[in-house]
């Protein structure tokens, strides 16, 4: 339940919000390479007509605009939560809606080096692209002679590589 200066909100009201929204075919707008959904008056005047019904009292547009951002700001930090948690159980094979919240940080953190591990174990790179070796071997491994050495070796196959296409 969220509570407002209007009035409480479920997250059920919240859904009924998703769903006008999504029925409202939005107009979208780019600024500065993000993509924005822009409510329009008609929108919220439904958002408004809505909260109507629900608390028994009359809701100007600025109020709906402020539901509908609440809104988005709820979807928003519920997504980017059970993102983490769907990485973790994916790469950690751990549920972490039942760790400690330091824990969660610590495996966020590592995150990145075990995807490179991945990367390496299943050979999903290029192995002649010897920057790019070298920062995932680095990142894998933390070790940065061997990432050294995986450049050299991937420098030696991207050599050898020209060499055969370019003789007769």
């Amino acid at each position: 339940m969220i509570n407002t200066s209007l009035g409480r909100l479920s997250v059920f009201d919240l859904l009924h919000v998703r769903q006008l929204e999504h029925s409202a075919s939005l107009p979208i707008v780019e600024i500065e390479g993000v993509k924005i959904c822009t409510p329009t008056p008609e929108f919220l005047a439904s958002i408004g007509e809505y909260l109507n019904r629900l608390w028994g009292r009359a809701v100007d547009a600025t109020q709906a605009y402020q539901v509908w951002l609440l809104y988005r700001h709820s979807i928003h930090k519920s997504r980017v939560k059970f993102s983490v948690v769907g990485d973790i159980a994916h790469w950690f094979h751990l549920d972490a809606t039942k760790l400690p919240g330091d824990m969660v940080l610590g495996l966020v953190a590592n995150l990145s080096r075990v995807q490179a591990q991945e990367q390496l174990v299943h050979g999903t790179f290029n192995s002649t692209d010897y920057e790019s070796v070298y920062q995932l071997v680095l990142l894998a491994t933390g070790d940065e002679k061997q990432a050294l050495d995986a450049r050299s070796a991937s420098m030696k196959a991207l050599i050898e590589q020209e060499t055969r296409r370019t003789r007769p």
